[in-house]
């Protein structure tokens, strides 16, 4: 899955807005792009990936289905595109340019994992074997730039990720903060239909105590507020590997004590909450308790039996209310039990969360055979990137293992690549080179002509929508 570092740190907060790239207009241009990028690939495309949207997939095709682009979100921008296995499908956001489509190469090395090796038809490298070649690799002298720029990426996604993680179980926190304060204006409610019955000195307590709740939870509140503001200082557009030690720590630092105000913020809130409940409960039992003789000694002191008979069922009303606040008193203690056991676990959930920085596994296998598949397909010949990086010799050559019903995966993806390197060495710039090879089905160079068959790809039907 290929994400943006600016979409993903931008994103952090429900304030925050993301920009959302002007969309294609026209689906059969949306189409059009996505079959481009599938045609540079092996003919086993064609069998593997969806094309007709007018009849039901069969077995575990690859469908692609467009996703609502996130204008607003608590959660990512979250990634140009993604296979989602379980599933069996190709999601593309819905509402991009075209810069979205350079990350399908990645994508479909992830398809090629899942659905073509291992699978009936193929021959090759098991899964296995690829996977110990890439730790091999993530490990070798010649990528040590790109760990450098791993490891830097490491704890700025390793925070966004926690951070997000955080603010999605903050939601439930703030869900069960304002359940509290409805629980708590109900008894408020009921208190003010015997409003006689309470004194000045009481009614200044509840006012206290509910000044006190509305402060730490507009402060809980704010914390998002602040944190949209963190993430928006924070994106920046320059190269990861441009970003100083400095930098890092100076985010790192910001992240940790937004943390532990978070932490004190909502232990506060639901303390609070809790102790205005009380003070709720106690002066309803002094109320109710205050009415109730009030109406007794009024019905024996009567001037006649009507009136007598209009206090004595006051008296009955109230009787009834103070039994069913009691029983409604009874029943939020019991929710309240489990949402202070819910909450406490949340915000242990949450610290823990930050604190590791729970890491995007760009360095395992998976992830990175799909940065070998994605650095094969746009001829990254040079430049050291975090989702692409030259290739070397060997690389090719396990490449050239992989075969699917007799046919190479990647036969022309390694010509090319292997062209690619001759030119570069040749004094040709490696931008010229890709721009010229990518999506060529023909060249000449040096007295010899190359010719490759694209995939036949032609999508029919509409993709599928997301909701």
């Amino acid at each position: 899955m290929r994400k943006t570092l600016a979409g993903l740190i931008l994103a952090l907060a429900g304030c925050a807005q993301v920009e959302v790239a002007p969309a294609l207009k026209r689906e059969k241009d949306l189409q059009e792009a996505v079959a481009k990028e599938m045609r540079k690939h092996g003919q086993w495309v064609e069998k593997v990936v969806r094309q007709d949207y007018n009849i039901a997939p069969v077995g575990s095709i690859v469908s692609i289905a467009l996703e609502p682009s996130k204008e607003e979100s608590c959660g990512f921008l979250g990634h140009i595109a993604a296979f989602n296995d379980p599933r069996s499908v190709l999601l593309i956001p819905e509402n991009v340019d075209t810069w979205v489509f350079d990350a399908i190469d990645h994508e479909l090395g992830h398809v090629v994992q899942f659905r073509v090796i291992g699978q009936q038809g193929y021959a090759g490298p098991s899964w296995n074997d690829i996977a110990t070649h890439c730790t091999k690799k993530v490990q070798n002298k010649g990528m040590e730039e790109w760990r450098t720029i791993l490891e830097k990426e490491k704890m700025i996604l390793g925070l966004s990720e926690a951070l997000q993680e955080g603010i999605n179980e903050f939601n439930s926190i703030e869900d069960t903060l304002r359940k509290k304060v409805r629980r708590n204006k109900q008894e408020r409610e009921q208190l003010s239909e015997h409003a006689k019955y309470v004194d000045e000195s009481d009614r200044k307590m509840l006012e206290a105590a509910r000044a006190d709740v509305n402060e730490k939870i507009k402060a809980v509140y704010d914390w998002r507020d602040k944190m949209g503001a963190w993430a928006k200082s924070h994106t920046t557009d320059q190269s990861l590997d441009a970003l100083s030690t400095a930098d890092i720590a100076a985010v790192t630092s910001s992240v940790g004590k937004s943390i532990s105000e978070l932490d004190s913020l909502g232990k506060k809130a639901i303390e609070l909450t809790e102790k205005y409940g009380k003070v709720i409960d106690q002066l309803a039992d002094k109320t109710y308790s205050a009415a109730e003789k009030d109406l007794q000694e009024k019905a024996k002191t009567a001037k006649n039996e009507i009136e007598a008979i209009s206090y004595r069922s006051k008296l009955e009303r109230l009787q009834i209310s103070s039994e069913e606040a009691k029983k409604r008193r009874a029943r939020h203690e019991s929710l309240d039990e489990l949402d202070r056991s819910n909450l406490q676990g949340l915000l242990r959930k949450f610290v823990k969360a930050i604190n590791s920085g729970r890491v995007n596994k760009i360095g395992e296998p998976s992830e990175f055979f799909a940065r070998m598949v994605d650095s094969l397909y746009s001829l990254r010949l040079q430049k050291v990137g975090r989702d692409q990086f030259p290739l070397t010799e060997e690389d090719l050559k396990l490449f050239e293992q992989c075969t699917f019903e007799g046919k190479p995966i990647f036969g022309t993806a390694v010509q090319k690549y292997r062209l690619g390197m001759q030119m570069t060495a040749d004094g040709i710039p490696a931008e010229h080179v890709k721009n010229t090879l990518e999506y060529a089905t023909s060249f000449a160079y040096k007295g010899k002509t190359y010719c490759w068959s694209p995939a036949r790809v032609a999508f029919r039907g509409s993709f599928p929508r997301e909701r």
